[in-house]
């Protein structure tokens, strides 16, 4: 049941489709509180998981319900997470999607999946000041070609919308089918993508991370990016946030298996803590952490060596290609590199 709120006309909308991510959402929900002024917010988070993961995001939520009182959670309806195994993904998150749309008071809605991180304070009003000079949206695009719309358009992994434009173009988050999906790119925002393309809108530019190299990796397909805008990091999305260790059904109940989805979990708060020290200045020790004898052979792995995606999209440190003479020259642009990464 959704709790009624302190502030009956919210600025923002805040919505977060939940589907076995709940080792990310105790750090969202710091940043988001911490960095942003609750008075100005309400936040809506979906639980699409099976089996659900509501009475832990009720614990976690709870202190800044009982505060702020502006904060709902949903459980999604049964009916809305049975759909067919092709396009359930795609059909489940849609349906929360929607749902958050449903609900929505807000005059700007910020739509984020449970694994995309903001690493700049006060990023609500970062997005309102666009809003205020024109745009009518602004966010991450996509790291791939996207056929509808502006290939640049943001997406709805991160992303600011003004809530009116929504209702006035008749925009939802239904996504296409499967053939629509592969061939149209008619993913969960296409809708927004057509609509607004030809209008002024912000999209951030972004650049593959190379912190699986150091913290593993959180999926079995691990791809992180990172996103600037006006030439500052604003934020982190991993993708596959909540995929599982290994993607065989057959192999999940394999014991080894297990253990390595248990290092996955542990790797999902360990990027976590890392992103909200980024916002908050909090000690975080690499050393520590993740021990220094890693740090070195990774290192020696990013300054000499250059990595590569797999094809599958996943990253494997040990996927290398030498790098060619001079290596010097290269050694200290890899050095650059890397301290802007990180």
């Amino acid at each position: 049941m959704a709790k009624d709120l302190l502030n009956k006309n919210p600025k923002w909308t805040i919505g977060i489709v939940n589907f076995r991510s709940i080792d990310y959402i105790e750090y969202q929900l710091k940043i988001l509180y911490e960095f942003n002024n609750p008075n100005e917010f309400e936040l809506i988070i979906v639980d699409n998981s099976e089996p659900s993961e509501i009475d832990e995001l009720q614990n976690l939520a709870s202190k800044y319900i009982s505060k702020y009182q502006n904060l709902i959670l949903i459980k999604a309806d049964s009916n809305d997470l049975a759909v067919d195994k092709q396009s359930i993904a795609h059909h489940q998150h849609a349906n929360g999607m929607n749902t958050i749309l449903k609900n929505t008071k807000g005059k700007y809605l910020l739509v984020q999946d449970p694994d995309f991180f903001w690493t700049q304070k006060n990023y609500l009003d970062i997005f309102e000041k666009e809003f205020e000079n024109g745009a009518v949206c602004i966010g991450a695009p996509y790291g791939v070609q996207i056929k509808t719309g502006n290939p640049d358009f943001p997406s709805a992994f991160g992303c600011a919308y003004i809530t009116n434009m929504l209702t006035e173009y008749s925009c939802d988050f239904h996504c296409g089918d499967v053939a629509q999906r592969r061939d149209e790119h008619k993913f969960v925002s296409w809708k927004m993508r057509a609509a607004f393309s030809s209008m002024k809108y912000v999209s951030f530019s972004q650049t593959i991370s190379s912190l699986p190299l150091f913290f593993g990796e959180h999926s079995y397909l691990s791809i992180p990016r990172y996103y600037t805008y006006n030439n500052k990091t604003i934020g982190y999305h991993l993708f596959r946030g909540s995929f599982v260790a290994t993607n065989s059904a057959k192999d999940l109940g394999n014991q080894k298996n297990l253990n390595i989805q248990k290092q996955k979990v542990d790797t999902r708060y360990l990027y976590s803590r890392y992103f909200y020290s980024l916002i908050s200045n909090a000690k975080f020790s690499f050393i520590k952490e993740i021990g220094f004898v890693k740090i070195l052979k990774n290192l020696i792995i990013l300054l000499f060596f250059k990595w590569k995606l797999d094809e599958d999209g996943s990253t494997n440190p040990y996927h290398i290609r030498v790098l060619a003479k001079p290596w010097r020259k290269r050694l200290k642009n890899k050095i650059r590199e890397y301290v802007k990464k990180i």
